[in-house]
């Protein structure tokens, strides 16, 4: 990838007859903006409430499997054949039920999950576009370098864009 990057700049500055002094490089690490941006720490909340509100569901519903299963082993010798059967059906649906409700739960979350970081993601594009434009960037880097001066780093810029996003308006 990073071969490829430096491969489309040289080929950008021998198709444009521009020298490499005149480019105005930049470069952003999505990693911190994940990590210092208000919007993922919201995002990352948002998630968490989800997958805590799921374990709580799923924690009842075992918990009332295993009270069926101990009410069937106190009850067993006073059971007939045909109520036993049926107590035994009844298991076998709830754990059913369990695995699916759980399936279902994981993937509500996986997909708030990608829906939430695919419009964070749009953001972020949206703001180092602007600052690309604003600053007169010729490119920005955001993946595949290994290493880069401070000078270069727009970071810091695009993250306090994200929190002056997230600030409430004061009216």
């Amino acid at each position: 990838m990073k071969k490829i990057l430096w491969g489309l700049l040289v080929a950008l500055c021998v198709v444009t007859g521009v020298q490499a002094k005149d480019l105005k490089l930049g470069v952003v690490s999505v990693d911190a903006i994940f990590k210092n941006a208000p919007q993922a720490v919201v995002i990352n909340n948002k998630l968490k409430d989800m997958l805590d509100a799921s374990k709580i569901k799923l924690q009842a519903m075992g918990k009332s499997i295993q009270e069926s299963q101990e009410k069937l082993k106190k009850d067993e010798l006073i059971l007939s054949k045909s109520q036993k059967e049926e107590a035994q059906k009844s298991y076998i649906a709830s754990v059913k039920e369990i695995r699916e409700t759980e399936a279902r739960m994981k993937n509500e979350i996986e997909d708030a999950r990608n829906q939430a970081l695919a419009e964070f993601r749009s953001t972020v594009r949206q703001i180092i576009n602007k600052i690309a434009e604003e600053q007169g960037y010729d490119m920005i880097f955001s993946e595949g370098v290994a290493f880069t001066k401070k000078q270069f780093d727009l970071t810091e810029d695009v993250i306090k864009q994200l929190k002056s996003q997230a600030e409430p308006k004061k009216k």
